[in-house]
């Protein structure tokens, strides 16, 4: 084959619109997602893909399959370029719109045996699955603040206390002192 016809295909292959559309939709679906992760697919029949795709679903994890010049022609010059070296041949790519679904697929790790967790995208931030895995013991935000408030409130009112105990001390003195005074 000459050099003329491989580019020539190159480009036929480069220019294919169902492509542009797809990676069109996959660069909408991590735009709009707070959680994206990235998954590397172990072979599989097609029950135990439908499975474990049932199981996201449930949990309100959308899981989508794509190539690679897909997610090359979707990330290429974003910021999500970062993410390409992970996409080797054929990756599932699931999507949640609330990034407290990291928990959830975290603890769903063993029973999605077919779809190796190799990434994530937490608000707009690339995490390994370690990093993954610390983010997801993250207590919720609400607790968090809780926990700050107190710790807050235990603080002031140790001061309050502490400087409450001078002057306590020196209105007990004073008065033993006046007792000591009008007594002798």
């Amino acid at each position: 084959m000459s050099r003329n016809a491989s580019l020539t295909k190159i480009t036929i292959f480069q220019d294919n619109p169902y492509e542009r559309i797809l990676a069109r939709e996959l660069m909408e679906s991590v735009e709009s997602s707070e959680f994206v992760c990235i998954f590397q697919d172990l072979f599989m029949n097609g029950e135990e893909r439908y499975n474990e795709f049932a199981i996201l679903k449930r949990k309100g994890i959308h899981l989508q399959k794509f190539g690679k010049q897909v997610a090359t022609r979707a990330f290429k010059g974003t910021k999500y370029e970062a993410i390409l070296p992970l996409m080797i041949y054929h990756n599932s790519i699931a999507f949640a719109e609330k990034s407290s679904a990291v928990k959830t697929l975290v603890s769903l790790k063993k029973k999605i045996r077919h779809h190796v967790l190799i990434a994530g995208i937490v608000e707009d931030r690339l995490m390994t699955v370690s990093q993954l895995e610390k983010y997801a013991a993250l207590p919720d935000l609400t607790t968090a603040r809780a926990q700050f408030v107190s710790v807050l409130n235990s603080a002031g009112s140790t001061l309050v206390s502490q400087l409450n105990t001078h002057q306590q001390n020196f209105v007990s003195n004073l008065e033993s002192r006046m007792e000591q005074l009008k007594s002798g």
